[in-house]
């Protein structure tokens, strides 16, 4: 009879491990609605350059032929506006395989600025060389998840080491294309993505920046609780190939102080 109790026992603590061990993300959604976040960002920037050099500041135009001096009076730059960003996330649907959608709205409003003190990259130009005073954009992705694997299409801001979206100015740039993310092994991330479109800070209009194809991979593990390492890679058809790694290590001193040795190294 103990002999029977006791393995009881021990089959219903193994069926828990067990459980937690096949436990993922998926497994564990609430829903599409339950699991969705709605973010406001305000941000105002006001920014000012001088360089110094007047009408030898370096431009070129659309078509890429060099713009006279005399169309720049002087190399000073001073502009003020406000970036309002709607971000939208939704859960996943429960299931085997969750479906949710990322939304975003992106918009600008210019508080201050001149034709002769204008190009800042906060702005958007206008036909007579000002700044346009508002402008606005909207897009979004869908998302699957299988387990901890989430696969996304559309439109999405990133953050590799080797292809990240500029977000140094009133609005963010947006990427368009596929990102696939995996957290199936517990401290080892993979990432693979393939990239058709980037819209710069300034443009509404799919694709300003004329970006062809860039295809990124890339993995991360985490060795212990203080010693980390990274690889990642990337290819942009008839432009560049870049290729990053890391070490990070963490060397605690006290229980509230550490010393942090990050080693990094990138080939473009």
């Amino acid at each position: 009879m103990q002999v029977m109790k006791w393995s009881v026992i021990a089959l219903a603590v193994a069926a828990g491990t067990t459980q937690m061990a096949v436990a993922s993300s998926q497994s564990e959604s609430k829903g599409f609605v339950e699991d969705s976040s709605f973010n406001i960002l305000n941000r105002a920037l006001y920014m000012n350059r001088d360089f110094r050099n007047g009408g030898n500041i370096p431009t070129v135009d659309s078509d890429g032929d060099n713009i006279a001096d005399s169309e720049f009076k002087n190399g000073y730059r001073e502009e003020t506006g406000l970036g309002i960003r709607l971000m939208y996330e939704s859960g996943f649907t429960q299931g085997t395989v969750g479906v949710g959608v990322d939304a975003h709205s992106l918009s600008s409003i210019k508080i201050d600025s001149g034709k002769g003190r204008h190009s800042n990259g906060l702005f958007a130009t206008t036909d007579d060389g000002s700044a346009d005073d508002t402008q606005t954009e909207v897009g979004g992705a869908v998302k699957f998840r299988i387990s901890d694997t989430v696969l996304k299409y559309g439109n999405q801001m990133t953050a590799s080491p080797v292809f990240s979206t500029d977000d140094s100015r009133i609005l963010p740039e947006v990427a368009t294309g596929t990102l696939l993310t995996s957290n199936e092994i517990e401290g080892l991330e993979l990432t693979a993505g393939r990239f058709t479109a980037l819209n710069s800070q300034v443009s509404t209009y799919n694709d300003s920046l004329g970006l062809k194809e860039i295809n990124i991979i890339g993995a991360s593990y985490s060795f212990t609780d203080n010693f980390s390492g990274a690889l990642h890679a990337s290819d942009a058809e008839e432009l560049y190939k870049k290729y990053y790694a890391n070490l990070n290590y963490n060397l605690p001193i006290a229980e509230e102080q550490s010393l942090n040795f990050d080693f990094n190294i990138l080939n473009s």
